[in-house]
């Protein structure tokens, strides 16, 4: 069921449900209830949640009844599903955190994102030649 999957997928990354809930913009409680099953996200949150966690749909999804209607509504193939965007499990916490926030950001602000990032860290290692 995705509710299980959130919570083990959220528990291997070392996040709580406070990270997860700020990451996708939601109360914590809101993201509770996903976790619990009361409600389920919708296909924008479940996106987020796929780069949150660093992991495919299908994965996610398993065989949940929520991947079938996915399927139906969209026409879409397995191959969807299967979309792997995993990186590196040597990550801190704090870094898979960072990446997942990156990850939300549009494209144009990754870019400055990026920009500000390179300037920060050449400002940095000035001080230290």
């Amino acid at each position: 069921m995705l509710s299980d999957n959130l919570k083990k997928f959220r528990r291997k990354c070392g996040f709580t449900q406070l990270d997860v809930a700020k990451a996708l913009g939601l109360e914590r409680s809101t993201y509770s209830y996903y976790e619990s099953g009361k409600t389920c996200p919708d296909l924008n949150t479940l996106a987020k949640l796929v780069r949150i966690f660093n992991t495919t749909y299908n994965e996610l999804l398993e065989d949940d009844e929520m991947k079938r209607q996915i399927l139906k509504l969209t026409d879409s193939s397995d191959e969807f599903f299967d979309m792997d965007i995993r990186s590196s499990n040597q990550l801190l916490k704090e870094e898979k955190l960072l990446i997942s926030y990156f990850r939300l950001l549009p494209s144009e602000e990754k870019i400055n994102v990026i920009n500000d990032v390179n300037k920060k860290l050449n400002d940095i290692y000035l001080k230290y030649i």
